[in-house]
């Protein structure tokens, strides 16, 4: 039995993104919820490994003629535990200022997401005419997550806040 851990290549993390959850019915939600590249909210992930065999490699492939299932499961047990695994990642982030913000008066909030850890700016230190300044850098934060890599993490979101809603984002890559 093939060890799909070291035969096809590793188990990943993919991310899943879609809608927020305020929004019920619609276009705007099908289209998130459709092309991840529209998405606003990170929904999950996932650990996959995909395999693809040619069809006509599938035809010449010599057929085992004795599966060992006890260590065929401990190596697919072992991959899953390695993908599993918890990794560290340091995160620093410091937010300045907005301007030409929705609403005049409106003292906003800066949530920066990375997967399921996020972190929240206070209210601005001075706001005005469609402006706010935090001036806020947070402290370095080691994360555990069980992504391998920076690229593996894929999207970092940056939400512009009103109290627990957010008003508008723009998502980047990790890297």
């Amino acid at each position: 039995m093939k060890n799909y851990a070291t035969q096809t290549g590793k188990l990943i993390w993919k991310n899943i993104y879609g809608s927020p959850l305020g929004i019920f019915q619609g276009p705007l939600k099908s289209a998130m919820n459709n092309n991840p590249d529209l998405a606003s909210t990170w929904k999950g992930r996932i650990l996959m490994n995909i395999e693809m065999i040619h069809p006509n490699e599938m035809k010449n492939m010599p057929i085992e003629k004795s599966i060992n299932k006890i260590d065929a499961s401990f190596r697919s047990v072992q991959a899953v535990k390695e993908a599993m695994e918890m990794k560290r990642f340091q995160i620093i982030a410091e937010v300045g200022q907005g301007i030409y913000l929705p609403e005049k008066s409106t003292k906003y909030t800066v949530r920066i997401q990375i997967g399921d850890f996020f972190i929240d700016t206070d209210k601005p230190k001075s706001h005005g005419n469609k402006y706010n300044r935090w001036h806020q850098r947070f402290e370095f934060k080691e994360v555990l997550m069980p992504y391998r890599s920076i690229e593996e993490i894929e999207t970092v979101f940056i939400y512009l806040m009103d109290a627990d809603k957010p008003i508008c984002f723009w998502k980047g890559p990790a890297s």
